[in-house]
């Protein structure tokens, strides 16, 4: 950075190391496909029923995508190199093993499912949250559900249970005629600082007549709690202050749908991070269809939009048409719980009426399309680097930085050794925000940092920042 040859006022053309800078988004339309694809169908030889139960959760190992979803009360991993040829592992004759069996006991001894998984803080384990519950209708035994987490270190094939992150239990009487309190459909994300995680998750408090509709709350704990039992805090005025999750905290997505029966107004969200729009997605059901809401930070959430006007599976069995639900976002360029552009996949559920045939997976591919106003787009005053994401990562991961003022722009790459082994970037910029993609295929998976240094073409005031990323494989 000691060489002056470039602090001379030019402006150069933005090199094609870096995607265009994007203006601040004022709003962008969700444009959802007709054409529906059935991805996996209960006619399959895997002896798969009732698919699937709950959003799918997917990561990107190398070459191979693992997907995991509920299948009944199962458990199911697939894997393949692409979304088209995904099949069960393992497979014990001809048919799809669990690979997260129900407990026996307690709120999971009869239905567990993966709702989230994310890496670990250590970078090579992963994390399950999964949603659980227990509601024999004609036995003397109390309603139960909660969240669970498990733990995998083999790339997601077995797990292991830590605990129960939340159970909720409920007495009831026969005939299933009851007023029941419940937690669950849990999905986890990291805030952008790479500091917490987040849990958004569905309490409900229905009777005969319904006492409060479903709704969607928040939870946060410190990344490197890896979201144990016990490190949850909810959100309730304005603040994580009060521990544990449910009762009481403060909805952060409260929007009714505009008719029908009142008991689900939000749940089962999947959120998402779009590094371009940079803002989270979160994407769920209620009685009428599939919304989504976004939010800048993850914990103040804009008021929902209805991207799809089509009834969930128990108002279609009744209706005698088909319905939807457990809607998830995928982006196919880079499997992860993310959508890294403007296009990409919504998965769901689709159920038939009475259950035949039973339910099936299926997409459709979405596009965003920005509207932006030249009155409110954002005045950059100061350099700023965000955490990468996702972080840890493999083998890609996105930096986006905002320069104020034309600049001389350097990414470095270095690994725990101090050697540098990428410059990402060496370019005079105009100011604008950027998103960088950096592919780290031929390196080793471990610890690396990266240097952001910018120097005006005009004036004197230098700015440097160093952050943290950890590849792993």
């Amino acid at each position: 950075m000691k060489n002056q040859n470039y602090l001379i006022p030019i402006l150069l053309l933005l090199s094609l190391f870096f995607v265009s800078p994007i203006s601040s988004q004022t709003d962008f339309e969700f444009i959802l496909s007709q054409n529906e694809e059935v991805v996996i169908s209960n006619s399959n030889p895997w002896g798969l029923m009732h698919i699937p139960d709950g959003p799918i959760s997917y990561k990107n190992f190398g070459n191979e995508i693992r997907m995991w979803f509920t299948a009944t009360n199962r458990t199911v991993l697939l894997r393949g190199n692409s979304f088209s040829n995904l099949e069960p592992f393992p497979i014990q004759g001809g048919q799809a093993v669990s690979i997260l069996e129900p407990s026996g006991t307690g709120y999971d001894s009869s239905y567990s499912g993966a709702y989230s998984v994310i890496p670990a803080n250590n970078g090579t384990d992963l994390l399950m949250f999964y949603h659980a519950e227990y509601h024999p209708c004609n036995f003397p035994n109390p309603f139960m559900a909660g969240i669970g987490l498990a733990r995998s270190t083999d790339g997601g094939i077995t797990w292991q249970r830590r605990g129960q992150v939340i159970s909720t239990s409920t007495p009831k009487p026969t005939n299933c005629n009851f007023q029941i309190w419940g937690v669950g459909n849990p999905t986890v994300f990291k805030s952008k600082d790479g500091n917490y995680l987040y849990m958004m998750f569905t309490e409900w408090l229905r009777g005969n007549p319904v006492s409060r509709p479903d709704l969607l709350y928040l939870a946060r704990a410190e990344v490197s709690s890896d979201g144990e039992p016990g490190s949850w805090y909810k959100y309730s005025n304005g603040s994580f202050s009060q521990p544990g999750l449910g009762g009481l905290g403060t909805p952060v997505i409260n929007q009714p749908p505009p008719d029908g029966p009142t008991s689900i107004y939000a749940a089962l969200p999947a959120v998402s991070y779009n590094i371009e729009l940079n803002r989270y997605l979160a994407v769920f059901q209620s009685r009428i269809g599939i919304h989504i809401s976004t939010s800048q930070n993850g914990i103040a959430w804009n008021t929902p939009r209805l991207i799809w006007s089509e009834r969930d599976f128990y108002l279609s069995s009744i209706q005698n048409q088909p319905g939807v639900a457990y809607p998830s976002l995928i982006s196919p360029d880079q499997p992860s719980q993310m959508t890294t552009g403007r296009q990409g996949y919504l998965y769901f559920a689709r159920g038939y009426p009475y259950g035949n045939p039973p339910h099936i997976m299926a997409r459709r591919s979405f596009e965003i399309q920005l509207t932006t106003s030249a009155e409110n787009d954002e005045i950059i005053t100061d350099y700023k680097v965000e955490q990468n994401y996702p972080n840890p990562f493999n083998p890609s991961t996105t930096i986006k930085i905002s320069i104020p003022k034309e600049s001389r722009v350097i990414i470095s790459v270095y690994n725990s050794l101090g050697q540098l082994v990428s410059t990402i970037v060496d370019e005079v910029v105009a100011p604008g925000n950027y998103i960088k993609e950096w592919i780290a295929n031929n390196l080793v998976a471990g610890v690396y940092i990266y240097r952001i240094d910018a120097v005006p073409t005009r004036g004197n005031k230098s700015f440097s920042q160093v952050k943290k990323m950890i590849l792993l494989k």
